[in-house]
């Protein structure tokens, strides 16, 4: 019988890779609803910080203070929708509803075509941004 391997302690969004680098992708545990109390609460530590990915479009592909972020590159730094769902459910499934509520408000108040007549953008980069 396969042995089962431990689950990790720390999401790659809290716990940066060798490299440096954290990716939202760090945030599907809270979606999933696998997160325990603390990993949650440290997830949700990164996920409101200016400076990492509570960005000007909330949940960038990497956080903003990691040397790879780079807002224009296809998966260092635009925002995907899919990904920005996921995050601000995860937030919710866990009890942050007033942070998940901030910050899609944001995402949707300077994302062109999610409030008015523009195409929704498969990602979003600063070019995309009503400021």
């Amino acid at each position: 019988m396969a042995r089962v391997p431990a689950r990790p302690s720390t999401s790659p969004l809290v716990a940066a890779s060798s490299t440096g680098a954290r990716g939202i992708e760090g945030a599907i545990p809270l979606r999933a609803g696998v997160a325990t109390r603390p990993q949650a609460a440290a997830i949700y530590a990164k996920l409101i910080v200016r400076n990492e990915f509570a960005t000007h479009y909330p949940f960038p592909a990497v956080s903003k203070n990691s040397p790879f972020f780079a807002p224009e590159e296809y998966w260092c730094g635009p925002v995907w929708l899919d990904r920005a769902y996921f995050s601000l459910k995860g937030l919710q499934g866990y009890g942050y509803n007033g942070d998940a509520t901030a910050l899609a408000d944001r995402l949707r108040n300077s994302a062109t075509g999610l409030l008015d007549n523009g195409p929704i953008m498969e990602n979003y980069t600063r070019r995309q941004a009503r400021l």
